[in-house]
């Protein structure tokens, strides 16, 4: 079984090599801003796409209620947000974003 971080780090990898661009949400922390997903992903230019927002976890892993919420509020606004637990459907995702399937 994969942890987190490397279910989280070949998505990242992935999307990059269609030249995504992968933002790590650890900023959000030091600003009292906790509850939304681990990244946001930017699509290139040539593939104008929303921000597409993944929280990582394990087959295990929990949402908290505040992620929860944060993830009801960005599908209700009309992002693509999801929860990934596996790096097979972490790539699933971007290819989806990226209309790549």
């Amino acid at each position: 079984m994969s942890s987190e971080s490397h279910i989280e780090s070949m998505v990242v990898y992935y999307a990059k090599s269609f030249g995504a661009e992968a933002i790590k949400q650890t900023m959000f922390m030091f600003y009292g801003v906790a509850g939304w997903p681990d990244h946001v992903f930017l699509a290139p230019k040539d593939k104008m796409r929303p921000p597409l927002f993944i929280e990582f976890k394990t087959p295990e892993g929990k949402l908290s209620q505040l992620q929860r919420d944060k993830i009801k509020w960005l599908r209700e606004n009309g992002y693509p947000v999801y929860c990934c637990r596996s790096i097979e459907t972490g790539k699933l995702y971007i290819d989806h974003w990226l209309s790549r399937s």
